[in-house]
């Protein structure tokens, strides 16, 4: 679904991605971990096409939806008309049946059913964060970029996010790179971790159902994330 090779891009004179290449498979999800201020970000704007790399090339087969890291409301529309908003912009006049209980139908699975009327100024920063989610997934792209997609979602809210998301990325056949802070979560969600540092991806580590299950499993893991972090940025892994 995306094959990027030898990415490089700087910001000024500072280097920021170093040759990046990796491949993204249908259906897979891949957590882009590492310290503050080492390019995630950037590199998924990189690929949504928001801003272009210096060189290297980025190759997709399907649509890319981006979520971004701040959530994009309209503080004057409700929770239903904020999910709708993409279609207006990609230029639909009128709004289908379809998308319209598309919209409904993700509000609901994320326990929103009671907040469809409601405005943004009325959502905790958890209910924002999941109005922007089922804003990224009602357009039915086949690739998404996620930029934080947790934050401010309470720990067992998530827990139940991870197997809704899975369960949508299956169902509809897309696939996802997400940007994240929490190893927990990458654990979680995750089919392939990617650990950047130094603008360059450094470790990699493979995430099965039976590491998901497995406590030893888990904390050896993380053990590892942590070490790579403590390696490339002991301020940060304290």
């Amino acid at each position: 679904m995306l094959h990027l090779d030898n990415i490089l891009f700087s910001y000024e004179t500072r280097p920021i991605l170093d040759h990046i290449s990796f491949d993204l498979a249908e259906e897979e999800i891949v957590a882009l971990v590492g310290p503050s201020g080492v390019g995630k970000t950037t590199l998924l704007k990189i690929i949504a096409g928001i801003i272009p790399p210096e060189s290297g090339v980025v190759k997709t087969r399907g649509k890319i939806a981006l979520m971004a890291q701040h959530e994009v409301l309209l503080p004057w529309r409700t929770v239903l008309d904020n999910v709708l908003l993409p279609f207006e912009l990609g230029g639909a006049k009128k709004i289908g049946a379809d998308c319209h209980a598309r919209a409904v139908a993700l509000l609901r699975r994320f326990g929103l059913a009671n907040f469809l009327d409601a405005f943004p100024k009325t959502l905790s920063g958890g209910m924002k964060k999941l109005v922007s989610l089922a804003q990224t997934l009602a357009v039915e792209k086949e690739i998404l970029l996620l930029d934080e997609p947790f934050a401010s979602i309470d720990v067992h809210l998530r827990e139940r996010l991870f197997v809704l998301l899975r369960q949508v990325i299956r169902e509809n056949k897309k696939s996802c790179v997400f940007v994240t802070h929490d190893w927990r979560d990458a654990v979680s969600l995750a089919d392939r971790i990617l650990f950047l540092a130094k603008g360059q991806i450094v470790r990699a580590w493979p995430i099965t159902d039976a590491l998901r299950k497995g406590y030893r499993a888990q904390a050896e893991l993380l053990d590892s994330i942590r070490e790579a972090h403590s390696m490339y940025h002991p301020l940060e892994a304290v």
